[in-house]
């Protein structure tokens, strides 16, 4: 968890992936030999226009994808709806005035958003960003004061928001937020809702010192430790919000909250853990529809390796989920963003380039792709493709067609891991991740939710549906050096499957009493 407006910095940062067309096959990159001359620029649109789309099941419900970023334009909004998974982005957070201009102007770039949907909503899904309001004239008692009943500053305000604010306080906060979204349904349906967060009460690393100043809020939180005090208050002032979200848009795919999961930085049991950066998911899970982590490479983490690596983070968090019974997740996942904006020579990445497991600001793709396979494994139905810097010239802006921008390399990838697992629907849904023979190796008091290979960096996930003798099975080298993983799933019995970088993934069954394997991302 990183200070409130994190978003809001502007890191410029345009890293290229290599690969001018990607295969049908995710994680193969093949040229078109039958293409004319290559441009020597391309826009986003041409070149995702260029791409083989990837195949979708036509019966999937799993909700569409969707960013975090500046807004790219209408004609590459349209275009990742129509191939490649994603919600039609609506732009800007939805307040009631950016409402009211998407309506009242249908030509602009967020009306023709809205028609688009309108026209066919079965087809169309869309995205908006939840706009995050309080009142501008609240009452004393909604802010933190001092024993001598004077407002108390922190870092950003003059007036810090107390946990103990008015229940009335939050109500209209909650309306607020929504108003916008009435607004917007009034033309067609919203599927998937946003809430950045990172606004309201904040975290006990940066919030506590100012709370234990206020006699009040001292007070309320009696012998209750901070960690989960202030969760049941944060989930308080959220679930205002929720509830008025959920009764603008009933009819929502997803309402999700960043974050609002089971905490990728979890360490210890759960009856002695506190976490100084985020909210327990104990109480937060009330204030949105599904689980909802982050994953960032080098990001607070040690990237797809090393002592603190992403894997072990999701399956740390999806246990404490599970315990709640939320099987599924929306995560924001991005495999790197951080540029320094005073050095303009940026790296490119290349596919024909020995795989890097390491690399310093941007993951390798191909471990990427691997490293989504297992967040789907493990149960995730969808994402955010988090891009938090903003790249030299804009999103709209041209580039070689063997390079496109880190961004959109990344988006592609993401929508074709996500049509990978439409075809694996009910495994997601309706399957069991299984447990493995041994216990998180940080969390100590859950499972680790994988199966050991002997070889640390050879991952194996896997799901079973219950009632029935068939597996969901996810192998993936992390570090890159690919091979034979051999684990042993309990009924199914010994298996070995191929670790990949860019992953592997299997159903299983059993026929006269023997595993039988089908690799379905294989070619």
């Amino acid at each position: 968890m990183k200070p409130i407006c994190k978003r809001s910095r502007v890191l410029l940062s345009a890293l290229a992936a290599a690969a001018c067309f990607w295969s049908p096959v995710a994680g193969a990159h093949a040229a078109d030999q039958s293409a004319a001359p290559a441009k020597e620029t391309v826009k986003p649109l041409e070149w995702l226009q260029a791409q083989t789309p990837p195949h979708f099941a036509p019966d999937s419900t799993l909700p569409p994808l969707t960013r975090w970023g500046w807004a790219m334009s209408f004609d590459v909004a349209k275009e990742l709806a129509d191939r490649w998974g994603y919600a039609v982005e609506f732009s800007g957070y939805v307040s009631e005035k950016v409402a009211d201009e998407a309506l009242a102007n249908p030509g602009g770039r967020n009306g023709r958003c809205l028609a688009l949907v309108a026209a066919d909503p079965r087809k169309y899904k869309l995205g908006v960003l939840l706009d995050r309001q309080f009142p501008e004239d609240m009452p004393p008692e909604a802010y933190l004061r001092d024993p001598q009943g004077e407002f108390l500053a922190d870092k950003w305000n003059k007036k810090s928001l107390s946990p103990e604010m008015p229940d009335d306080c939050l109500k209209q906060a909650g309306q607020l937020s929504a108003a916008g979204l009435a607004r917007l349904r009034t033309r067609c349906p919203i599927a998937v809702i946003q809430n950045g967060g990172e606004y309201g009460l904040n975290v006990l690393g940066w919030a506590q010192k100012y709370w234990q100043q206020d006699p009040r809020v001292v007070a309320a939180k009696g012998d209750m430790d901070w960690y989960r005090y202030i969760s049941r208050q944060k989930a308080r002032e959220q679930k205002a919000v929720a509830d008025a979200v959920r009764a603008a848009t009933p009819d929502r795919l997803l309402y999700v909250f960043y974050t609002c999961g089971g905490g990728t930085h979890r360490r210890g049991a759960r009856e002695t853990y506190h976490d100084d950066w985020s909210w327990d998911y104990s109480q937060m899970r009330v204030c949105a529809d599904i689980a909802t982590n982050e994953y960032y490479y080098h990001d607070y983490n040690s990237g797809w390796i090393g002592k603190d690596d992403m894997l072990t983070q999701a399956l740390g968090a999806k246990g404490y989920e599970l315990s709640f019974g939320m099987k599924n997740s929306y995560d924001y996942v991005c495999s790197g963003y951080k540029q320094d904006a005073n050095d303009p020579a940026l790296p490119v990445w290349d596919a024909t380039e020995p795989i890097d497991d390491n690399a310093k600001a941007f993951g390798d793709l191909r471990l990427y792709e691997g490293f989504l396979k297992c967040l789907y494994t493990e149960g995730m139905i969808g994402a955010v493709a988090g891009y938090f810097s903003f790249p030299k010239g804009g999103f709209d802006n041209a580039f070689s067609p063997d390079k496109p921008p880190q961004y959109l390399a990344q988006m592609v990838i993401l929508g074709r891991v996500h049509a990978l697992f439409s075809h694996q629907e009910a495994f997601l849904r309706r399957g069991d991740l299984l447990p493995g023979p041994k216990m998180h190796a940080k969390v100590t008091d859950q499972p680790a939710y994988e199966f050991p290979t002997g070889q640390p960096n050879r991952r194996v996930l896997a799901r079973k549906m219950p009632g029935e003798r068939k597996w969901l099975i996810t192998a993936w080298a992390a570090d890159g050096v690919e091979g034979p993983a051999a684990v042993e799933i309990p009924e199914l019995g010994p298996v070995t499957l191929q670790a990949r970088a860019a992953g592997s993934v299997y159903t299983a069954a059993l026929q006269d009493g023997k595993p039988v394997l089908r690799q379905v991302d294989a070619g």
